[in-house]
Formats: structure tokens, sequence, C-alpha cells
């Protein structure tokens, strides 16, 4: 009994056990889990009827080893097969836990039901904020469709293309800027399917997912956009949303900045007609990165400040950082700095949520950084600065300001180590190259200057 329960895993239900055990009786089980329970090699899951776990993870393994490869293949298939028909129409929901045993029963069952079981289990991750575990259930699902996790080649079905969407958007996630080219030539595979099959609803979210800030140069992405334009009708809601983050990108990472005006203001034309806020505040947002990104910082101010008042709260968490990230910015480049105070504070609040990715979360330190920097708070930034590099160590808008501030206060040795792995981002060819070549350009002088 207890053998088969270390296959099921830490935790297991009483009802499954009678399903697996064949001709074992329900009370020659129960007396098996209480002997189990009286030597503390189980014990109960609080609050849950008939349902155990094992009282440490070594007893668990243990059982588990003294297995055969081909009986415990055999188990989980069992185990995988008893657990749908235990959820029955509920199974959808356990979906992590039936493309484990799906995964582990591959020999024996196939790949069918272990690749629908990765999507869904992705799909969940995804929305529960647990990029981690989405980037290995859809890697998992790619791995066994024999389709490989990097290269240009487009998928040939729905379920393909939905892996490799997924795993795009766990990607974002889960890596370092400097490595957002590899999430984007993800992304541009599953759009090439969409777009080829005609799913313009599929093509149309790949599309206007937001794969890096508008200023990383990602090659090949404003291309992505102009031609996502092109599946949908001119003035439509899609093309609005497509218009935001169009604009975006053209007036940051590719310096037109009349170009994204026109694509901006399209954009806040189709939200206001239909009534979609969070749309209207991002592309404010959008329209606050082009202005700060010009040098046009008052333009910038104002921006910001209308996405911050026009929100609702119902907006992505990109859209209610980088508002309030160019308004402190932009608010400190003309000279505010008590105004840009609570501004860098509240960036600190959106940057802890569990639904900000790492990048993003990273880049919500830096302003607070800046303004303590600026206040003379030495002990605030460093403080500041090291949680913004505790999630993207290679962060240049923060490394830049590390730097200098270890300069400033006479720690010339720790500034050296910061501006080290800011020319370390600068050497690698990413789309933050472009960013850590401007913040070195500023920092090699300003430390001369200061020394």
């Amino acid at each position: 009994m207890l053998t088969t329960a270390s296959i099921i895993g830490r935790e297991f239900d009483f009802r499954l056990l009678i399903i697996l055990s064949g001709g074992v009786s329900e009370d020659q089980l129960l007396q098996a889990v209480d002997e189990a329970l009286s030597v503390h090699l189980i014990e109960d899951v609080r609050g849950q009827m008939d349902r155990y776990q094992f009282s440490h993870a070594l007893i668990q393994e243990t059982l588990s080893e003294e297995l055969s490869t081909s009986r415990r293949v055999r188990l989980h298939a069992r185990i995988a097969e008893a657990l749908e028909a235990l959820y029955g129409d509920d199974g959808e929901t356990h979906a992590a836990e039936l493309a484990h045993h799906f995964a582990e029963a591959q020999t024996s069952t196939g790949i069918t039901k272990l690749v629908r079981y990765s999507l869904l289990a992705g799909e969940q991750a995804l929305a529960a904020y647990a990029w981690d575990e989405a980037l290995a259930h859809f890697e998992r699902g790619l791995v066994a469709r024999n389709i490989t996790l990097s290269g240009t080649e487009a998928p040939t079905d729905d379920e393909a293309a939905a892996l490799l969407f997924g795993l795009a958007r766990a990607r974002v996630a889960t890596v370092e800027g400097y490595l957002l080219g590899e999430a984007f030539a993800t992304l541009s595979r599953a759009f090439e399917y969409y777009a080829e099959v005609g799913n313009v609803a599929q093509a149309v979210a790949a599309a206007e997912f937001p794969i890096a800030t508008p200023g990383y140069l990602i090659p090949g992405l404003a291309e992505l956009m102009a031609r996502a334009l092109t599946l949908v009708p001119a003035e439509s809601h899609e093309a609005g949303r497509l218009l935001s983050r169009y604009g975006g990108i053209l007036g940051a990472a590719e310096s037109d900045y009349e170009g994204a005006q026109q694509a901006l203001e399209r954009a806040i034309a189709i939200s206001r007609r239909e009534g979609d806020i969070p749309l209207e505040v991002q592309t404010l947002a959008y329209a606050a990165d082009v202005s700060g990104i010009h040098g046009h910082w008052q333009e910038s101010v104002d921006n910001g400040m209308r996405a911050i008042d026009l929100a609702t709260g119902e907006e992505t968490p990109w859209a209610q950082l980088y508002s309030r990230w160019w308004t402190t910015v932009s608010l400190l480049h003309i000279g505010e700095l008590e105004a840009a105070r609570p501004h860098a504070l509240v960036l600190c609040e959106v940057a802890e949520k569990r639904s900000t990715h790492r990048t993003h979360a990273s880049n919500g330190f830096a302003p607070i950084t800046y303004v303590s920097w600026l206040e003379g708070n030495w002990k605030a930034g460093r403080e500041y600065s090291d949680r913004g590099l505790e999630l993207s160590p290679l962060n240049p808008l923060l490394l830049w300001a590390r730097a200098l501030l270890e300069h400033e206060t006479g720690e010339s040795a720790q500034g050296e180590v910061y501006l080290e792995r800011l020319l370390e981002v600068m050497c690698r060819a990413g789309p933050i190259q472009l960013i850590a070549s401007a913040m070195t350009s500023i920092t090699i002088p300003t430390m001369a200057r200061i020394a």
C-alpha cells in the first residue's frame, strides 16, 4: 500500500488507493493506513477527509526507489488513468498532477495526454503567476512533441503553437533582460502560425504581448507589429490594442517620435470610443515612455499623470508600473525631487506584486534608488538597489546608479565592481545592450570627474 502511495506523491488520497488496490478490501486498506499512522510513517492532512501525507519526503523517496523502472512506469500509468476517472469532468483543474504522472508513464501511455495536460498546467501556472512552474510545463510538452525550444521553424498545429506562445510568456517572466530576444523568437514562431492559418485573435494576442519594455531594441519586433496591424480593420478595437504597443516601440526602440505620436493618438481615440479605460491607461504609459526617451520631460509627466488619474486597478502590471516610472524619472529631470518621491514609493509596491515580471520588478526599484541617491540617503539607495539587483543582477538601470553612488561615498573599489557588471551587460548582444551602452557612457566620465 505505501509503495503505491509513494508513487502517487508526497500526499495521497484514500479513494485513489482503493481504486489502485485491486482485490484488497477497504477494511484491509484502512488497517494498513492505521498501522502506518501509528508508527508515524504517514500523517493526516489537516482539514481534509481521507487524505494523508508521508511524514518525511525521505520515506516517500526510499519506498519509490525500491521499485524497478518498469514497475514504476506501470504504476504511474495506472495512477494517471485512475485520477482521470476519479476527477471526471473536473480533471482539467488537476492538470499539473495528471501531467506529472503521464510524463512518468510516457513510455507506456504515449504523449497525447501528457502534452494536453502540460499545456493546461502551463496556462494555469501563468494565471497564478507561478512563472517557473509554467516554464517547466511548456518545455515538457514541447520536448514530448519533439519541437525544439529554440529555432525558427513555425509550429504545424494549434497545440504546438499554444505551447510555444506559453513558453514565450513564461520566458519573459523568468529571464534576464538581455535574453528577451530569445523569448521574442519563440513568440514569433507562434505568431507566424496564427497569421498563416487565419487565427487573427491569437495572432493579435501574440503581437500585443509585452515581451519587453518599449526601449528594448528587439530586431523584428516593430515589423511583426506592423504585420499584425494588416490583419485587423484599421479602426477596430484590436487595432487600438496593437497601435498602443506599436507606438511605444516606434518611439522608444525605433526613435520615430512622429510615427509614435500618430499611432498613440489613434490608440487613445479607439480606447475612448470603446470605453476601454485600461487600454487608454496603457497607451498613456507608452506615451510617457516615448516622451521621456526623447527628453520631453514635462510631456512625459503629463502623460504619466493622466494615466495615474485614470487608472482603475484593472490595468496590466506593466501599465501600472511604467506610468509611475516615467512620471518619477521625468520629475527628477525637471528638478521636482519632492514630487517624485511618492510615485517612486508606489513603484516599490507594484514591483513587489506577484503579478509583476522579474525584469519589470527590478526596474521598479530604480527610481527610488535615484531619489534616495539624490537626497544623499546612501543607505536607502544601497538597500533599494540591492532589492532590484537581487531580482535582476545585470540590470543596467540599477548598476550605473550603484557604481556612481559607491564612488560618491568614497567606496571606489566597490564602485568598480558594479561598473564591471555594467560593462558585462554592454558587451552582451541582446535587447538591453543599447541601454547598457548609454548608461556606461554616463557612468565612466562621471566616475572620472568624482575621482
